[in-house]
């Protein structure tokens, strides 16, 4: 499993174990507070997606790269407008972008993704 990965699962877990409250830049938040908000299901959505997307750009999955950037979307695009801050949505598409420029043009990601593309063109 790749770091990524264990790390969104743990997200995953802190965000859905019961608990009493958290510390968030000094202000107690409590679970009811961390749910009703929509924090929590973003939060362990983003989460079980980032293990997906990382589990599958280990095995080579087919839409890997494409999963990888759906989930940089969910995570550094999409939340920021709902919560006032649009513009962090700017960062987030430069993020996302540099992101799928990697994914999509650097010659070594290209020959690790080589196998699926041949055994798509083969099948």
């Amino acid at each position: 499993m790749t770091g990524h990965a264990l790390i969104c699962v743990i997200l995953f877990i802190v965000s859905v174990l019961p608990y009493d409250s958290y510390g968030i830049d000094g202000r107690q938040v409590s679970q009811a507070e961390w749910w009703s908000s929509g924090v929590g299901p973003l939060v362990s959505l983003i989460g079980l997606f980032g293990f997906a997307a990382g589990w599958s750009l280990l095995k080579k999955k087919r839409y890997a790269r494409e999963l990888y950037l759906a989930f940089l979307t969910a995570g550094f695009v999409v939340p920021y407008p709902f919560i006032g801050e649009a513009w962090f949505s700017l960062i987030g598409i430069l993020i996302v972008t540099a992101a799928g420029v990697y994914l999509f043009k650097n010659k070594v990601v290209a020959a690790y993704f080589e196998h699926v593309v041949s055994e798509l063109s083969a099948g």
